[in-house]
């Protein structure tokens, strides 16, 4: 019933911005410590924390394509389970995993799509199943411990700065192992270094100079960015989570009441997790793990019996709560939604007119046309990236019509690459229509459009019936139409699903049937 829930297709258009890093890695053999992909932040300091990711996903896109991304972040994810069922074993609460691992996976759907933080979520729960390890039997921690914490640290600081939150497990081990009366000098040492391991990578020190910045910004960036915006019980994906919440401080409140001794570790770090998650959606990837892993301890030990009718009530529960985010993770019409194929295909074969024109582009499309291309000259506007949140109030603001025209030439746009409907049109009588499907729009300044490049006229999106209308009409020529089709359709790839090569024929063959029915006063 758990692994389902990791099985969300590739969404994340940062994806994208990810392999442009990792593909210059692997060709200069050099760290990215600068833009390189808009024209906005040409050359500006970039500070790449995740470029061991971005090696990675590289290499395995070079090999496999998507599908070997998709198996990586299943693994991942799936990996997950495993120190889940260690804590559990470790408290004596194996018998609630039917409930926990299901809880833990439905939980998880919002942060299931592949990302960077995959790798931290697995980091986080090996931690924490081996600081559990040290609790149960008040043990110290060994120096095989401290090394392999360096180690570990140090590894998860190159892919993730969610490396923090590890230190705060740790922090909150070692005060609830000093409560005990454990002797604190070895749980100081494991802090120390497992807080300097992260120092060696490529930053240095500036690692946790990002992490200050990331939550510097989060209380701007939740109006913008629905994963720092707070949890939301209206947001189906996020009820599972919230009910856990909401079942751990019942359950916590019931054992002070009847003064059940609660461990001082499992205490500190059920209040912090579940705070930070409560506080923005994103963190709530490491509140799951601790409400499912020792939010259990709060529940009946194996001694008094599994009670297999309740558990079966509650995972029935699960079920019609998270059965919305399931159902859209069977829904694999909404993988990799940020590409064009036949876009890619018509700009790549127009770079030489059209790559020096300053670009504008969609927040989320950003990613995508810089690694696409980039190597044929393009740069973008923006992209998910941390270095281009100053743009975020820019790009999903209402314009009204003037302040949109505005807008356009302050920046001195000379190429717009939007999404159809998600922008206002740019201004007919300075912007010329070149191409479209039904996933983007290539608009370039009329003053800036170079000789041998034709405007679309009359085949524009949501306009197709009225050219046939004017043709009908006898408005305009039947052979200036076909000729936009044929121009319109000469890069629209087949294979691709948005592409306008199925319609242009159904559109073609409306058009015989308009000018050959009574009345029409079509013109060759």
């Amino acid at each position: 019933m758990a692994l389902p829930a990791f099985l969300k297709p590739i969404q994340n258009p940062d994806l994208f911005w990810h392999l442009s890093a990792g593909r210059l890695l692997a060709e200069t053999g050099t760290f990215v410590r600068e833009d390189f992909l808009s024209w906005t932040l040409a050359g500006a300091p970039w500070l790449n924390f995740e470029w061991l990711v971005q090696f990675v996903y590289h290499r395995l896109y070079s090999a496999g394509g998507f599908g070997a991304l998709f198996l990586l972040k299943a693994a991942l994810l799936s990996a997950c389970l495993v120190p889940l069922w260690g804590v559990l074993k470790l408290n004596s609460r194996e018998h609630w995993a039917p409930v926990m691992l299901p809880l833990f996976a439905f939980a998880l759907v919002p942060h299931s799509d592949l990302r960077p933080d995959n790798f931290s979520l697995l980091f986080f729960m090996l931690t924490l199943w081996r600081l559990e390890a040290l609790r149960v039997p008040r043990a110290s921690p060994s120096r095989a411990d401290i090394a392999g914490g360096a180690a570990l640290f140090m590894l998860w600081a190159n892919l993730h700065p969610a490396f923090v939150f590890g230190l705060a497990l740790i922090a909150a081990y070692a005060v609830g192992a000093a409560m005990a009366g454990t002797p604190p000098r070895r749980w100081l040492t494991l802090g120390l270094v497992c807080a300097a391991a992260p120092l060696v990578n490529p930053a240095g020190w500036l690692v946790y100079g990002a992490v200050v910045s990331h939550q510097a910004q989060a209380a701007g960036l939740s109006g913008y960015i629905a994963e720092w915006a707070r949890p939301s019980f209206g947001e189906p994906s996020h009820r599972p989570a919230l009910l856990a919440a909401a079942a751990a401080a019942l359950l916590l409140f019931r054992a002070l009441l009847k003064k059940r001794p609660v461990p001082a570790a499992h205490l500190a770090c059920l209040v912090f997790f579940t705070a930070a998650g409560l506080l923005h959606a994103r963190h709530m990837l490491f509140g799951v793990p601790v409400l499912a892993a020792l939010g259990a301890g709060l529940l009946p030990p194996s001694e008094k019996g599994s009670r297999p009718a309740a558990q079966a009530a509650v995972v029935l529960l699960l079920f019609v709560f998270a059965l919305p985010p399931l159902d859209q993770l069977l829904d694999r019409k909404g993988a990799l939604p940020y590409r064009s194929t036949s876009a890619a295909a018509y700009l790549k074969a127009k770079a030489p007119e059209l790559s020096g024109l300053k670009m504008l582009n969609a927040w989320a499309w950003g990613g995508w046309l810089g690694y696409e291309l980039g190597p044929s000259g393009y740069r973008v506007f923006a992209d998910g990236r941390h270095i281009f949140h100053r743009f975020l109030p820019e790009l999903v603001r209402r314009f009204s019509p003037a302040e949109w025209e505005a807008f356009l030439a302050e920046k001195e746009f000379g190429l717009a690459v939007l999404p159809p409907g998600a922008f206002p049109e740019p201004p007919r009588k300075d912007w010329a229509l070149l191409f479209w499907d039904a996933k983007l729009a290539v608009y370039a300044r009329r003053a800036l459009l170079p000789a041998g490049l034709t405007e679309l006229k009359y085949l524009r999106p949501e306009e197709s019936a009225g050219a046939i209308a004017l043709a009908c009409a006898g408005r305009v020529r039947r052979a200036e139409l076909e000729k936009e089709a044929g121009q319109l359709g000469e890069f629209q790839a087949p294979e691709d699903p948005f592409s306008l090569a199925g319609p242009l024929r159904e559109w073609r063959s409306a058009l015989d049937a308009a000018c050959s029915s009574p009345g029409a006063a079509c013109r060759p």
